[in-house]
């Protein structure tokens, strides 16, 4: 196979036919993501409601960080097979992406700790953190890397095409704020709660949580579109070889 030209990693291509794959999946990632985040509210608001406050916030906090990372994992293995021409259902998604997800869990927390320390530090060095450990955690679910081995692999990859991640997330991050804006102004909630999630239990407030954790799933389908962009671009392989360890 011919190696794609370095201009193939295009800012604009990655976030559109991220958006386009997810969407293009609608009915099993939808599936996927509902199922993830709506066990934690139910948990959240039947069971850990009639605990102590702290032992609650604590069980919460865990359940919500284990579906946000599963969806990760499930949503990067759903893209790869997409672009790999083989699309899976959600039962196939969820548990194809189980196996890596104690790696995807302990990377997320190693990255989540690099971040936040370099975030403290006037903020620049969190954000090149963040942007240099980009796709690691796709790195463990399609190459079934450790923790280490995919810090170091993202770092291999994103190197030469940092600035364009920037760019994707900067940009991703500023078209789903206004996509939660604009709902918000349709739903009549104040914009002074942007940002801070579906609190309460009023028609808007769930359906303010259903588009959050909808566009949580495209933000990971932008994600597995930029490491496989990213791969075809420096290593010259096709989809096919980047999924073969699915089969």
């Amino acid at each position: 196979m011919a190696v794609t030209t370095v201009e193939d990693f295009r800012i604009g291509s990655v976030i559109g036919r991220g958006v386009s794959v997810f969407f293009g999946n609608i009915v099993a990632f939808a599936i996927v993501t509902v199922v993830l985040f709506i066990v934690p509210v139910l948990l959240t608001v039947f069971v850990f409601s009639s605990m102590g406050p702290e032992l609650a916030g604590i069980l919460s906090l865990l359940v919500w960080l284990i579906a946000y990372f599963w969806l990760s994992a499930a949503l990067v293995y759903g893209v790869v097979s997409d672009l790999r021409g083989n699309k899976a259902g959600a039962g196939r998604i969820l548990s194809g992406a189980f196996p890596v997800l104690i790696p995807v869990f302990l990377l997320s927390i190693v990255i989540g700790l690099m971040v936040g320390i370099g975030t403290l530090l006037l903020i620049v060095p969190g954000v090149i953190l963040y942007v240099m450990f980009w796709v690691a955690v796709p790195a463990a679910v399609v190459e079934r890397q450790g923790v280490m081995a995919s810090l170091k692999r993202s770092l291999e990859l994103t190197k030469g095409y940092r600035w364009k991640i920037f760019f994707i997330l900067v940009i991703w991050a500023v078209l789903a704020w206004v996509i939660q804006v604009v709902l918000m102004v349709i739903l009549g909630v104040p914009l002074e709660a942007a940002g801070m999630g579906a609190a309460g239990t009023s028609g808007a407030s769930w359906i303010l949580q259903i588009v959050n954790v909808l566009l949580s799933g495209i933000s990971a389908s932008i994600l597995a579109v930029g490491y496989h962009d990213l791969r075809v671009v420096k290593e010259g392989i096709g989809s096919d070889e980047i999924a073969r360890v699915f089969d």
